[in-house]
């Protein structure tokens, strides 16, 4: 190709409006940057951004978590393994619904760059003072990144918090997407960072801004919405059909004939007419073809599943199942387990019971101390069906054969995911699989002769 056939293309490309510097974004009506108060906006009002912001966290709460220390981790004194530790922390999570608040700082902190999760003491001091000391945890409360601001900073280049918050500054009833008494007591406070647990995800090059989860889904969600809004626009337009008005060719129509058309017609588009009179003119209902936008919601469905790694099932609802596997189930509650032993634990309940143990709320620990997350599970009732029928199925062919003689019921209880031993307590002899000889014929021993010999 000739120097003259490439300048010609890039002269016919400009004039198309196609350059090199093209703005996507701008051309796609993306934002250029996103603010807090955004992210807040769509989480209220946005369906799917409600969902992608509440999955991670509700996953990995719902169930709570198991602490323990070298003294045990039983919740009932009545145990050998009973735990003060342990115990001291039930009682806790029972009075300050512990799990309650950390998963809505957890929520909280995916929605914006952090939250933070104000701790009240009853120290009889200001919320802005520093907690020194001990004294008993009065109150939890958790805020959103739009309603919190860093007032303070540790700006001394020697200290361990160089770079950290000092001071927040809170204003619990900004934005809230509501209309608020504005009687409230109290617009906003100032609290040291010794009562608060700041919580953030996705921290790149700042430990104090982590990623908010809506950002690398925000353009997907923007053409979702765009698709979903047209489709439903469309078919509004569309359900009546367009309309064309011919007039006769013999028709003399004045300037008031006219305006009376256009107000039938209007009146006609606005459902306040069902009937159209008029004189010298015919009334055509045009045909329209509406496209299906399922290939389009599809595709931004899989990329925004594929982009915050939750099944398009955990999203879109369950009454999307049917395309999800059971590898996709399994794929989830292995991220679901991860973000809990990665993010969950180290991140916020450990520095959280930590500051317990310090403020004297819990006892300090026997040893070395820990937490244990329930095994994640997200079986449906149907999921749970189909391993019950397949049990019965494995159980009646165990029944009808000889396999008993490989296998003792126990040991096929087990196998079955059944307790070993049955609710009645009853429990069949089996043979002793520690003993060699089990099922063999018993030994013939070849009788003395009288003489006391032995025979050879």
């Amino acid at each position: 190709m000739s120097s003259m056939e490439v300048n010609l293309r890039t002269m016919f490309a400009r004039f198309l409006g196609y350059r090199n510097s093209r703005n996507l974004w701008k051309a796609f009506g993306y934002p250029a940057s996103i603010t807090s108060t955004m992210y807040h906006d769509a989480y209220l009002r946005g369906g799917i951004h409600n969902r992608i912001v509440k999955a991670y966290p509700a996953a990995c709460w719902r169930d709570g978590a198991e602490v323990m220390d070298d003294d045990g981790a039983g919740l009932d004194p009545s145990k050998d393994n009973y735990s003060a530790f342990a115990h001291t922390f039930y009682r806790l999570e029972k009075d300050f619904k512990v799990f309650h608040y950390l998963a809505r700082a957890d929520r909280l902190s995916r929605l914006g760059h952090y939250s933070v999760l104000v701790m009240g003491f009853g120290d009889n001091k200001s919320l802005s003072e520093e907690m020194v000391g001990q004294a008993p945890l009065k109150y939890l409360n958790a805020y959103a990144e739009h309603a919190v601001t860093v007032s303070k900073w540790d700006t001394d280049t020697q200290s361990e918090r160089f770079g950290f918050p000092v001071i927040y500054k809170v204003t619990p009833n900004k934005d809230k997407g509501v209309t608020l008494d504005q009687s409230l007591p109290i617009q906003s406070f100032d609290v040291h960072h010794s009562r608060v647990l700041h919580v953030n995800e996705n921290q790149e090059d700042n430990e104090i801004f982590g990623e908010p989860c809506l950002r690398p889904v925000w353009n997907y969600l923007l053409d979702l919405e765009k698709v979903a809004g047209s489709s439903a626009e469309t078919f509004w337009l569309n359900a009546r059909g367009g309309m064309a008005i011919e007039a006769s060719a013999d028709a003399k129509l004045s300037t008031e004939s006219i305006a009376a058309l256009k107000v039938q017609a209007e009146e006609y588009e606005n459902q306040l007419r069902r009937v159209m009179a008029m004189q010298g003119a015919t009334v055509k209902m045009l045909a329209t073809n509406v496209a299906s936008p399922k290939d389009n919601l599809e595709m931004l469905f899989s990329l925004i599943s594929g982009t915050t790694g939750i099944p398009q099932r955990v999203i879109f609802g369950s009454e999307r199942g049917e395309l999800a596997s059971s590898e996709d189930a399994n794929s989830w509650e292995s991220r679901v387990d991860e973000r809990r032993k990665g993010h969950c634990g180290p991140f916020i309940l450990e520095p959280f019971l930590q500051r317990m143990i310090d403020t004297g709320n819990l006892p300090e620990p026997k040893g070395d101390w820990w937490v244990e997350w329930p095994e994640a599970s997200s079986a449906s009732p149907e999921k749970e069906a189909d391993i019950a029928v397949k049990r019965a199925q494995a159980l009646a062919a165990y029944a009808n054969s000889a396999s008993d003689q490989i296998v003792g019921s126990t040991e096929f209880r087990i196998w079955l995911g059944l307790p070993a031993v049955p609710e009645d307590g009853v429990i069949e002899e089996e043979d002793d699989p520690d003993d060699l000889g089990a099922g063999l014929p018993p030994l013939e021993v070849e009788e003395e002769d009288d003489a006391g010999g032995e025979d050879e």
